[in-house]
């Protein structure tokens, strides 16, 4: 028979470990794994924004018909403005091609799939990076290879390694970069390391292939598109694929965004990924694309999200000084400040698996094997709790 012939799978391990939480039934256990933002009380709710998004279009939601493949044009304007800033894209825009996509997933997926079929080239990815992003590109049919990019022994990246390293790889291939908040070591470029990136994707004629996953979660919503922006403003050729779950948090609506921009055009990659979006889903849906148009088109609201979003990262940044502080007075002698240095929601914690698996066994702490913690998954009432338990296995 069919069924009982087909392969069974292991869980995936991120969501794996949420079911495991889930199930514990210990009133002091503590969640670190999956990267959703939590608030002060560990909840995740629609952010003010949103709700008042979903007040203001409730009244004009009549029908639901189907969007046009690409999306919805007027929330790709505007996501391209958040990404490539309002000048430059309204100067460029016909040399861009975008789609709105099921999450920033399915933008990667649609977009390996577009390098597999139209380039047939290798694509690198970060040693260390986002667990499905070598799921999602080997489905693709893609030669997913990696680069160095970070050492557990000193918490930071090796700049130096990483380009020694891209200036041996073939000339053409496609080159992942995280815009911000790397996943899951937080560890960035700086902007002086992203110029010198631009010149080595030059000189070996790479694409460079941008996740933007947490704008406005590293330092804002400005300074946070800094790579993209300046590696267009350059004149690459260049991929960008966006997520709306964290910075609008709207995780279940399953709303992102791709954009192609390359100075001599994109119509045949624009023929390409539509032909690709017609054999995946044919159309996006509505909700999450007239949530976020809505709010960066009216002023209140937009404003009500740029200080919830300000508000957000500063409790990420306040979790990170008190889990070091925290750590520091229990351990005085171990250097904890890779803790602050890092962005975003992540970092890794250099912990062994068996012991991370001890972790959520003995202490009801839950994290990746890999011990990637999520910062938002603390609050000043578990942080003793956790740092006590972290103690034992660093």
């Amino acid at each position: 028979m069919f069924f009982e012939d087909a392969q069974k799978y292991p869980a995936d391990p991120i969501f794996g470990i949420a079911k495991e939480f889930s199930e514990d039934k210990r009133e002091k256990k503590v969640d670190l794994s999956v990267g959703i933002y939590r608030d002060e009380n560990l909840k995740s709710n629609r952010m003010e924004c949103i709700a008042l998004a979903e007040e203001k279009i409730a009244p004009l939601s009549v029908h639901k018909t189907y969007l046009p493949m690409r999306g919805d044009v007027a929330y790709l304007d505007l996501v391209g403005e958040l990404v490539f800033g309002k000048n430059f894209y309204t100067d460029h825009k016909d040399k861009m091609f975008s789609f709105q996509s099921v999450g920033g997933t399915g933008a990667l997926r649609i977009a390996g799939e577009l390098i597999a079929r139209e380039f047939n080239c290798p694509i690198f990815v970060p040693e260390q990076t986002w667990a499905n992003h070598r799921a999602i590109f080997a489905k693709s049919r893609l030669d997913v290879k990696s680069y160095p990019y970070f050492h557990a022994d000193t918490h930071a990246l090796d700049f130096k390694e990483i380009t020694s390293f891209i200036e041996s790889i073939p000339k053409k291939s496609v080159l992942v970069l995280h815009v911000c908040c790397h996943n899951p070591t937080g560890c960035d470029f700086t902007n002086e390391m992203w110029q010198e990136l631009s010149k080595l994707c030059f000189a070996r004629e790479l694409l460079p292939f941008f996740d933007f996953a947490y704008q406005g979660f590293a330092n804002s919503i400005e300074e946070d598109a800094y790579p993209v922006r300046y590696f267009a403003s350059k004149g690459h050729e260049m991929f960008v694929t966006y997520s709306g779950s964290k910075s609008f948090g709207l995780y279940g609506e399953r709303i992102g965004a791709f954009f192609a921009y390359g100075k001599n055009g994109t119509y045949n990659v624009g023929s390409s990924g539509l032909n690709l979006i017609r054999g995946n889903y044919s159309n996006p849906p509505r909700h999450g694309a007239e949530l976020i148009k809505t709010v960066l088109q009216d002023s209140n609201l937009r404003s009500i999200w740029e200080n919830e979003l300000n508000e957000m990262r500063e409790r990420i940044i306040s979790m990170r000084v008190l889990l070091k502080d925290a750590l520091t007075k229990l351990n005085p002698s171990k250097d904890f400040s890779f803790l602050i240095h890092g962005n975003g929601m992540f970092s890794l914690l250099g912990i062994e698996k068996e012991k991370v698996f001890n972790l959520a066994k003995e202490e009801a702490i839950y994290m990746p094997g890999s011990s990637r913690i999520n910062f938002a998954g603390l609050n000043k009432d578990n942080i003793d709790i956790v740092a006590k338990a972290l103690i034992k296995g660093m």
